[in-house]
């Protein structure tokens, strides 16, 4: 899977605009108001050796969750800010 990088970051700012100009008439539908506004600054591919690499670390990731989230380690930092 491919990520494609947005020239502009605030996609909701384009989205709102594509919108507003379908309602103007100035693109005939969204896909077209997309395929016109919507630009890319880069791809990024993954590297599928890293795959590996990142399931272990969310493995303990997910034990390191569920000790704090058990114990009430989460409440207690929620009520203390």
């Amino acid at each position: 899977m491919e990520i494609k990088l947005l020239k502009v970051m605030d996609a909701t700012n384009i989205g709102t605009a594509i919108l507003a100009g379908v309602g103007a008439g100035l693109f005939k539908d969204a896909a077209d108001g997309v395929s016109r506004m919507v630009k890319f600054t880069d791809i990024i591919k993954p590297i599928a050796d890293n795959g590996v690499k990142y399931n272990k670390i969310y493995k303990i990731y997910r034990e390191i969750y569920n000790v704090f989230n058990d114990s009430g380690i989460f409440k207690m930092l929620s009520q203390a800010t």
